[in-house]
């Protein structure tokens, strides 16, 4: 499998924007990060990953990132 792609400058809002330029691109799968905010501030503020995740007309991936835990051993 080949994954291909390129840089692209949107303007407005970025949720939108991004499901704009994907329909534009003729995308099959959304890949998107999360930044992990919590229900309350998610709720209030909005989360772009959300967002595309509701509104988009193909897949969506979310992928969240959780800290790694070193534990040091000496």
């Amino acid at each position: 499998m080949e994954l291909h792609g390129h840089v692209k400058q949107q303007c407005g809002k970025p949720g939108e924007a991004i499901l704009e330029c994907a329909r534009e691109e003729s995308a099959t799968l959304l890949i998107l990060g999360a930044r992990g905010m919590g229900v309350m501030r998610r709720t209030f503020i909005g989360s772009v990953s959300d967002y595309c995740l509701h509104h988009a007309t193909f897949p969506v991936l979310v992928c969240r990132h959780k800290p790694f835990k070193h534990d040091k051993q000496s």
